[in-house]
């Protein structure tokens, strides 16, 4: 028997910019789980374009629905909606979000899943905003956005995974690149097998 497909779309209204990557990802699912995926890609109409408009509609706060009330399409609201919406980087709404994902800080406060929880929706708000993350962050950003046992010990653990595997790949299977971490703008340069007790020992 054929999986049901949900008529409605379910997820989070579209409240603005801040939203916008979440729901249209979410948006777009829905969408393809219907097989309309044409209908934002295409000027084709098709039988569900009424249907898929109506679920367009109410799923935007009435803030955002104004900028789509002149539109008849599915393609056209959702041109508006991602011009509107999905390319206004700003430089300093970035470094704010920046400042407050790099100063957020594990206190004990709430579970430690919670914190990553937290640190991964800032990182998609950065995202969203238009900032990068430097050079020297991203083996955490990397283990943190896929990091499944949320203990100090797995995250240690995959950091030190993690800074291995980009070693080989850098330096050859022989290990001797340099190290993937970095402290401060200064490379921190491991040997090969040395110092990984050691470093378990520090984590």
């Amino acid at each position: 028997m054929a999986a049901h497909v949900s008529k409605s779309f379910k997820g989070e209204k579209l409240k603005g910019a801040d939203s916008y990557p979440t729901w249209a990802f979410a948006f777009k699912a829905f969408l393809r789980g219907r097989k309309a995926s044409a209908l934002i890609t295409t000027k084709a109409e098709t039988d569900q374009e009424d249907e898929v408009f109506a679920q367009l509609v109410a799923a935007v706060e009435r803030s955002v629905m104004v900028h789509i009330m002149a539109t008849e399409t599915v393609h056209e609201a959702w041109a508006i909606l991602q011009n509107q919406y999905a390319s206004t980087p700003s430089t300093a709404h970035a470094v704010a979000i920046e400042k407050d994902l790099w100063g957020a800080e594990y206190k004990g406060n709430n579970s430690l899943q919670d914190y990553l929880l937290s640190m991964k929706k800032k990182l998609f708000k950065l995202k969203a905003a238009g900032g990068t993350i430097a050079k020297h962050l991203q083996v955490a950003v990397t283990v943190l956005l896929r990091v499944a046992n949320p203990t100090v010990e797995a995250i240690c653990s995959d950091l030190l995974l993690e800074d291995a595997r980009l070693r080989r790949k850098k330096g050859g299977e022989n290990g001797d690149g340099e190290s993937a971490l970095f402290t401060g703008d200064k490379t921190v340069s491991r040997k090969k097998s040395k110092r990984k007790v050691k470093e378990t020992r520090n984590c």
